[in-house]
C-alpha cells in the first residue's frame, strides 16, 4: 500500500510494548509514510540521558514543550498535550492525597537511576507517615501503584490503622483534595502543575539524573518549596493551616517557577486541539 503523503502518530505503547502494531508501524514506513512520535508522559526533557531513544528516530517527535535536549542532536515539536487537561481539586476540603512510586527498581539505568531510588522512597515514606500528627494522618489519603516489590503499602496498614488507602487513580481523586504530595518524578507531578492544584514534590535529590538546564528549573521549585527532599522539611510545612498553604502556593514566586516548569515540560492550553490541527496542517 502507498503510504506517502500520509502521517502515522504513535505513542510509546506501540513502539515497545505491542508487537502487532510494531509491525503496522515499520510497514507503514517503508511504504512512504511520515511517522511522527509523541511524548506519552513525564521524565522526557529533563532526565540527563532518555533511554527511549526509538521515539525520537522516527520523522518528528512531539513533545510538551522542550524544543531539544541537550545531549540529543535534534529538534523536538513542542506542542500542548491532551493529557494535560485541566484538573479541579477542592481547595476547602483540607484533604490531601499522597501518590507514592509507580515502581522500584532493582537494576541501575545510565543517566536515569539506581536502587537509592527505590529504598529512599520506601524509607522517607515510612519516616514521613510516622512523624506527622495523627490529626493530619486520618486527612490523608495514600495512592499506591499496583503492588510490587518492596512496596510501601502493606507496612503503612501494619503501623497506620488509620490511614486511608486508595485504589481510585489518582486523576479521579483530585476533586476531593485541596494538596498533593508526590514522592517521584511521575506524569502525575507534571498534571498537577500544570493545572495549578498545590503539590509538594517529596524525593531524595540526585537519584533521579537530570540535566544541567532541567537542575535549574528544579531549583526554582526547590527555593519556592515545592519540592523538598527531606522528612523534616515537608512536616515542618503541613504544619501550615489551610489558609497558609493557599497563600503559599499562589505566591508569586511559587507561580513564578511552576510556569517555568511547565513552559518547558508541561505546557497545556484550553485550544490544545486547535493547536495540534494547524500543526498537522502545515506538515
Amino acid at each position: 500500500i502507498d503510504c506517502k503523503g500520509k502521517i502515522m502518530l504513535c505513542s510509546a505503547s506501540s513502539l515497545f510494548h505491542d508487537e502487532e502494531d510494531q509491525m503496522k508501524i515499520l510497514r507503514f514506513k517503508e511504504n512512504g509514510g511520515k511517522i511522527i512520535s509523541v511524548q506519552h508522559g513525564g521524565c522526557y526533557g529533563d532526565l540527563f540521558f532518555q533511554t527511549n531513544q526509538p521515539e525520537y528516530s522516527f520523522d518528528k517527535f512531539i513533545s510538551w514543550g522542550q524544543k531539544n535536549h541537550p545531549n540529543f542532536n535534534l529538534s523536538f515539536d513542542p506542542l500542548p498535550s491532551p493529557q494535560l487537561k485541566k484538573l479541579k481539586c477542592d481547595l476547602n476540603s483540607g484533604k490531601i492525597l499522597y501518590v507514592s512510586t509507580s515502581g522500584f527498581f532493582y537494576v541501575p539505568r545510565y543517566g536515569i537511576r539506581d536502587f537509592s531510588d527505590s529504598y529512599y522512597r520506601y524509607k522517607d515514606t515510612i519516616e514521613f507517615f510516622s512523624k506527622i500528627q495523627p490529626s493530619l494522618l486520618n486527612r490523608i489519603e495514600f495512592k499506591g501503584m499496583l503492588p510490587c516489590h518492596f512496596s510501601e503499602i502493606d507496612e503503612l496498614k501494619k503501623r497506620f490503622k488509620n490511614l486511608k488507602i486508595t485504589d481510585h487513580p489518582p486523576e479521579k481523586k483530585i476533586n476531593e483534595i485541596s494538596l498533593v504530595i508526590i514522592n517521584n518524578y511521575s506524569t502525575f507531578f507534571y498534571k498537577c502543575l500544570a493545572s495549578n492544584i498545590p503539590t509538594i514534590l517529596f524525593t531524595r535529590k540526585n537519584t533521579w539524573k537530570l540535566h544541567d538546564k532541567a537542575l535549574k528549573i528544579y531549583d526554582s521549585l526547590e527555593q519556592s518549596g515545592v519540592y523538598l527532599n527531606d522528612v523534616n522539611s515537608i512536616t515542618d510545612k503541613l504544619k501550615m493551616n489551610l489558609n497558609e498553604i493557599h497563600e503559599w502556593w499562589f505566591s508569586e514566586k511559587v507561580q513564578k517557577a511552576r510556569k517555568l516548569f511547565c513552559s518547558e515540560f508541561a505546557w497545556r492550553s484550553e485550544s490544545y486541539f486547535k493547536d495540534w490541527i494547524d500543526y498537522l496542517k502545515k506538515l
